[in-house]
């Protein structure tokens, strides 16, 4: 199959290798240079030593903590959301030192061989 994906920022990429892997012809367009937009900036950081998720153990106190803060990153105000409630509950499963440990080895592997497929000079790469 043929696919192309719109965005060679560290998803658009992320995707197109995986597609690739899986055996399809795969065409990332970007109207710049790869990585050079959002990926440029904090939103997209592949970099082992940012390989911490956000969800681990410790966070709820963190984020509590935050509250109390005038200038602390975290500014909401509390209401009653189903939604938001689920979410945040999953997000505290998330939590967990076993959950947190997966996840941190994983994004470690991802940001540890991310940047040979990301100079643009993989077979996927227009």
């Amino acid at each position: 199959m043929s696919v192309g994906i719109v965005g060679a920022g560290v998803i658009g990429l992320s995707i197109g290798f995986e597609l690739a892997e899986a055996g399809h012809d795969v065409t990332v367009f970007d109207a710049g240079q790869a990585g050079g937009s959002a990926s440029a900036m904090n939103a997209g950081w592949v970099a082992p030593f940012l390989s911490t998720p956000r969800a681990a153990p410790g966070i709820l106190k963190d984020a509590l903590g935050g509250l109390k803060k005038t200038e602390g990153p975290l500014k909401f105000q509390l209401r009653p959301d189903i939604g938001f409630a689920g979410w945040g509950a999953r997000f505290l499963i998330s939590s967990s030192r076993r959950r947190s440990a997966r996840t941190t080895t994983a994004l470690h592997a991802l940001a540890t061989h991310a940047p040979r497929h990301f100079d643009g000079s993989s077979e996927f790469w227009v």
